[in-house]
C-alpha cells in the first residue's frame, strides 16, 4: 500500500497495477488494511496504522531509514513488523527481491482452513 503516489512514479505504480490510496481518509484506510492479511508499504503513515491494527506487516526502507528505526533496525516497537532494507542507494532491487522470495514461501505454505 501506499498512501501517495507522485507524479514521477505514477507510471511505475500503474504498470505494478498498485492503488494510490492518498484519495482516502485514515479510516477508509484502516478500513482497507483490517480485510488484509499482510501489508507490504514504505515508512508512512500506513505503515504505522497497519502495525497498530496488528497486521503482518513489510516495511520497505531505504538505506538510510528515518531515525526513528534506530541502527540497523535495533529498536522495533511493532511485533508484527519486518523490515527490508535496501542495500545500496537508490537500488531497491535486493528489497524487491526479498520480499519476492518471502511472499512465494509464504503462499506456497499456506493452509486453507478446513
Amino acid at each position: 500500500m501506499q498512501n501517495e503516489i507522485w507524479d514521477r512514479d505514477l507510471e511505475y505504480f500503474q504498470k505494478l497495477k498498485l492503488n494510490d490510496c492518498g484519495k482516502f481518509k485514515l479510516d477508509e484506510i484502516a478500513s482497507i488494511i483490517t480485510n488484509l492479511d499482510l501489508v507490504i508499504t514504505a515508512d508512512t503513515s500506513i505503515l504505522h496504522l497497519s502495525s497498530i491494527l496488528n497486521k503482518e506487516t513489510w516495511a520497505m526502507l531505504s538505506l538510510y531509514p528515518d531515525w526513528r528505526w534506530g541502527k540497523f533496525n535495533d529498536f522495533n516497537p511493532y511485533s508484527n513488523l519486518k523490515f527490508f532494507n535496501q542495500l545500496k542507494f537508490n537500488d531497491w532491487s535486493n528489497v524487491e527481491d526479498s520480499i519476492f522470495i518471502e511472499l512465494k514461501d509464504k503462499i506456497n505454505n499456506f493452509k486453507r482452513p478446513e
